[in-house]
């Protein structure tokens, strides 16, 4: 099914997506398509890496918010296999780096803000991926400036998330009576449970070992790659300096 999802099949490609998303929802699919991804973008050959970029987007093509909503296992595959598109535009690789770069602009808006909720559910479950999400996303902002990736809402509901966190460690430890959000929200909404059932997770989440979490898998950027979250002509200005004083 991965090998079938090209741009050049539309047809196919989008029967695929829709039974890949299906797939990821059986039991240990999931951990399947997050290896494939793994594997694929941390290949040495570069034309691996290559196809992998166009794959990954071309799942976004066909994404919707819709699809996802509902299995929070779904999202972290999808999040996983985004974050590993956005750092391609670092691949050491010309050609991949370029694709990449291109793809993005590719992306309907329906699909690129469904691949961004889904970072968005990984930054309110795993704290552990919090720094590279906003790396990641700040870098997607400023390859794609017209998309308003970064926006109020999502500064105010990532906040808001944070301080729902903070309210539940004062009431651990007595010094509040209750939790309460930025929206100060009824107390017994079905929304409001929710993003309470979700902080109390992210935290408990930080004490296990087991967790599964983006960075783990993504691992530690190469030195002389630039950081995910520096613009292109921050690394030309960081270069001329260092020149200048070696002269």
């Amino acid at each position: 099914m991965w090998s079938l999802i090209e741009s050049e099949w539309s047809h196919i490609a989008e029967v695929c997506v829709l039974l890949l998303l299906h797939f990821l929802t059986l039991p240990c699919g999931a951990d399947i398509f997050w290896k494939l991804c793994e594997t694929h973008f941390n290949h040495q050959d570069w034309k691996v890496r290559f196809q992998a970029v166009e794959k990954v987007v071309v799942i976004g093509r066909f994404l919707g918010v819709s699809a996802v909503r509902q299995c929070p296992g779904l999202q972290a595959a999808i999040a996983h296999a985004f974050c590993f598109l956005i750092a391609s535009l670092d691949d050491i690789n010309v050609s991949v780096a370029q694709r990449a770069s291109l793809y993005l602009t590719t992306l309907p808006d329906s699909g690129l803000r469904a691949l961004c909720w889904c970072l968005e559910q990984q930054f309110d479950s795993v704290i552990m991926d919090r720094p590279m999400i906003i790396q990641a996303l700040h870098q997607l902002s400023s390859r794609l400036p017209d998309r308003k990736i970064l926006t109020w809402e999502f500064f105010f509901n990532r906040f808001d998330a944070l301080y729902l966190e903070a309210q539940i460690a004062l009431e651990k430890y007595g010094d509040i009576a209750f939790p309460r959000d930025l929206k100060n929200s009824d107390m017994t909404s079905d929304v409001f449970e929710r993003k309470l059932s979700r902080a109390k997770d992210a935290l408990t989440l930080v004490q296990s070992a087991s967790v599964r979490t983006l960075s783990g898998s993504l691992g530690t950027k190469w030195p002389y790659k630039r950081t995910m979250s520096a613009p292109a002509n921050m690394l030309n200005r960081t270069v001329e300096k260092q020149d200048v004083q070696h002269t």
